[in-house]
């Protein structure tokens, strides 16, 4: 995933892959990336005409997840429900029982 750091600004990056193959590829700016699938095997590098964000790995299998509004709300829903009933348990073992 690489999105340009400058709002509403495309930038084009050029990978250089294998044997010394190009490809440009045109990066949007912070309203929006780009979800690239590596079409070569073994390593690359990425240059581009302005400062760019790159995730790879684990990290950028969370992206989808936070795109979606109903993921997100869920995981809000469950954080809150977690944290209201842990309050409830936590108040109640403080009370002495008459």
């Amino acid at each position: 995933m690489a999105g340009s750091v400058t709002p509403d600004v495309y930038t084009t990056c050029t990978i250089t892959y294998g044997d010394g193959d190009r490809r440009d590829v045109e990066v949007p700016g912070q309203t929006g990336g780009l979800r690239l699938t590596t079409w070569f095997d073994g390593a690359g590098s990425m240059v581009c005409g302005r400062s760019v964000s790159v995730t790879t790995g684990w990290q950028s299998i969370l992206y989808p997840l936070a795109e979606n509004r109903t993921v997100t709300v869920l995981l809000a829903v469950v954080a809150g429900a977690s944290w209201w009933l842990g309050r409830g348990a936590k108040a109640s073992v403080g009370r002495k029982r008459t």
